[in-house]
Parts: C-alpha cells; structure tokens; sequence
C-alpha cells in the first residue's frame, strides 16, 4: 500500500495506527523485492538532484504497463565503501523498503550492477520545501503549522521503530500531489 495514492486518511486511533505502521514494517523486513529490471529498462528524463553519494533522476520505466514517473536514486557504491556509509546504505534501503507511513517515501524495487546501486521511488511531483520557499517566500502561521505537524509525525514514527532522523533540512521534504509532505533521504538515520 502506498499512502501518496490517497491524500488525507481518517485516523480516528493513531495509537493503533502506529502499531499498525510497525506491524507492516516488521512484515517486510524479511521480504526480498523481486526486481527483473536493468538500468535499460528505464528513460532517463531529467536529474531531480544530486547528492554526496550519487543522484535522483526522473525516470520512465519502458517495461511497465503503468506510464508514471518514478524516481531513481542512483548511488556509487565506491563512495559508499570509501566513505564507510554501507551500514547507512543498507539502512537507508530498509526503511524505504518497509516504512508505510503516509509522510515518508518508499522503494518501488532496488537492483545494482558492479558500480551503483538503483532505488526505483515513487516520483514527488511537487519538488522539495526548498525550492517551494525559494519560489514562493515564506509560509504563513497556517501553513507552517501544517507543514510542521507532518514532519513531526514523520519523525515520531521512525523513532517508534528506534530510528534517529539526522538529515532534517528543507531539500529532504518533498510535497506530494495532494499538497501533503513526505519526508525523505534516510542515507543518515540510526537504529
């Protein structure tokens, strides 16, 4: 299930939500994702941006039948090794893999070959907090109580499951097509 197809849920116990959350996370722990994908099965479109470790580029997959654009995190597994980040990596894939949360990102599918590891993601249309400021100005009281009160939710959930959140900066909240917030880039998080 994957929260960015709905918009607002009616959460009427989030106590139960959040075990519900977990439930599901600790059902995919063990889940392989099966990926017949190769780097060619997918047009490159446009890079969305670029990180320490690689890039996200705005991606079609030619095989599917679905015509919908997703995001592909393309990460240099050199760099990983060379700066020591493959336990971050592997715990980046894991919540990706197995987080369902309405405000956090999640992984389609992920497959490698010898130099790079590829996260397929669900594409963000609504760009990042960054640029939306950068663009728009600031927000008003509303708005940032909005704003606010999901990336909160967002963190508590992670620290429900014993995950630290180090990376929270405006490039790593993307906002959704319902005008939700959905929280990303978890290449820093702690168990």
């Amino acid at each position: 299930m994957r929260y960015s197809d709905f918009g607002p849920l009616e959460i009427t116990n989030y106590d139960s939500f959040l075990n519900l959350c977990k439930t599901r996370f600790d059902a995919k722990l063990n889940e392989k994702i099966l990926c017949k994908e190769t780097l060619d099965d997918f047009e490159h479109i446009e890079i969305l941006g670029r990180g320490t470790f690689g890039k996200v580029v705005l991606v079609k997959n030619k095989r599917s039948q679905k015509q919908r654009f997703e995001a592909m995190k393309i990460i240099e597994k050199r760099k990983v090794v060379d700066k020591k980040q493959v336990q971050n990596t592997m715990t980046e894939k894991t919540i990706l893999q197995c987080a369902c949360h309405p405000f956090l990102t999640t992984l389609d599918f992920v497959f490698q070959d010898n130099s790079y590891i590829y996260f397929i993601m669900p594409h963000i249309p609504g760009g990042d907090l960054y640029g939306h400021m950068r663009n728009f100005g600031k927000f008003d009281e509303a708005q940032s109580q909005f704003y606010a009160a999901q990336v909160v939710l967002a963190v508590e959930f992670l620290h429900y499951l014993n995950f630290v959140y180090r990376d929270i900066k405006l490039e790593n909240i993307l906002i959704d097509h319902t005008g939700y917030l959905k929280l990303t880039d978890f290449g820093f998080c702690k168990k």
